[in-house]
């Protein structure tokens, strides 16, 4: 199925017969784009008119002309001309008054099965404090039948659809081999931010500040630094701890947590995250901006919690996380 239309220009629409819809617009600059899949409009033999001409003839006071020809096709002519034709519903539709209604004019052509073949409008008015003109033809081929042949601007339209739109949002996997335990950060953002970015991913944190005796008590798993984008430009960053579990002080593993260090406060700062002991895995998602602005860059690790309070209560110290190191 194919249609074809003009605004300032010109679009066609072929549906494949897999029902892959393909679009091509020509602007009145002389610019051509193409569209494919869901970002191409569905040739819906109904939808394609909206609203240009099957909702704007539902609002119009329309008189039938006989079978005529207009704009090339043959066909059930009704005819509107004037601004006295234009229901009220057209006028609130136009977010405009009857005064403001300069010019109107509407075609529509039908086949004997009742089909839009093909549709003229012209309109003119004023809407805050603006002329808007609008002036279009509207004319569809083969609608319901499947034997048109693909014209040759889709395989355009195809090779344009199997290369990602630099805009989507894409989740790219960054993954670091810690000797106590892989860690892997999940980065969903634009495309083009992840392309163009070369710092993402953790990093081994090697400062010996967190790699103290005390903490080795309750620490399970990798102790990173963690990197992405700006805030502005991700969505959700999720990263993934490994554990093993003969490493979890007691054997309790609903106990861990991923804590990072927050640097104003005198103990590792516990993050809303998830135990997944069926694959050995605890995971911290971050959404929010702001906090995706605050840990950037930050030291994270996971802490059998429970574990690392208890004995800092029993002990009746503060943890010296301020020592000589590099960060």
């Amino acid at each position: 199925m194919r249609r074809n239309g003009t605004v300032g220009g010109s679009a066609t629409t072929y549906l494949a017969p897999n029902g892959t819809a393909y679009a091509r617009q020509v602007l009145s600059t002389g610019k051509t784009t193409y569209l494919a899949g869901d970002r191409a409009p569905a040739p819906n033999v109904t939808d394609l008119v909206r609203p240009s001409v099957v909702e704007f003839a539902n609002l119009t006071d329309l008189t039938y002309e006989g079978r005529a020809t207009r704009g090339g096709v043959e066909g059930y002519v009704y005819e509107a001309e004037g601004v006295e034709t234009a229901r009220p519903g057209l006028v609130e539709a136009l977010n405009t008054t009857r005064e403001n209604l300069h010019a109107y004019r509407l075609v529509v052509v039908l086949s004997a099965e009742g089909r839009v073949k093909y549709g003229e409008l012209s309109v003119n008015f004023t809407t805050d404090g603006q002329t808007v003109a609008v002036d279009q033809r509207v004319r569809y081929e083969a609608a319901g039948e499947t034997s048109v042949e693909e014209p040759e601007w889709v395989a355009q339209a195809r090779q344009k659809a199997a290369r990602p739109d630099p805009n989507d949002l894409a989740t790219e996997r960054f993954t670091v081999e810690a000797p106590d335990g892989r860690v892997d950060q999940y980065v969903t953002a634009r495309r083009h931010s992840l392309d163009e970015s070369r710092a993402l991913g953790p990093q081994i944190n090697e400062n010996p500040v967190y790699r103290n005796d005390f903490l080795n008590q309750s620490r399970v798993g990798g102790l990173v630094r963690v990197y992405w984008l700006a805030a502005e430009d991700v969505q959700r960053v999720r990263v993934v701890f490994h554990y093993s579990e003969d490493e979890v002080p007691g054997g309790n593993e609903s106990a861990l947590t991923v804590v990072w260090d927050d640097r104003d406060r005198p103990l590792l700062n516990p993050l809303d995250s998830t135990v997944h002991p069926e694959n050995g895995t605890v995971v911290v998602t971050i959404t929010d901006p702001g906090r995706l602005e605050r840990l950037q860059g930050e030291t994270m690790t996971v802490l059998q919690y429970e574990h690392y309070v208890e004995t800092i209560e029993d002990r009746r110290i503060r943890p010296a996380l301020r020592g000589p190191g590099i960060r």
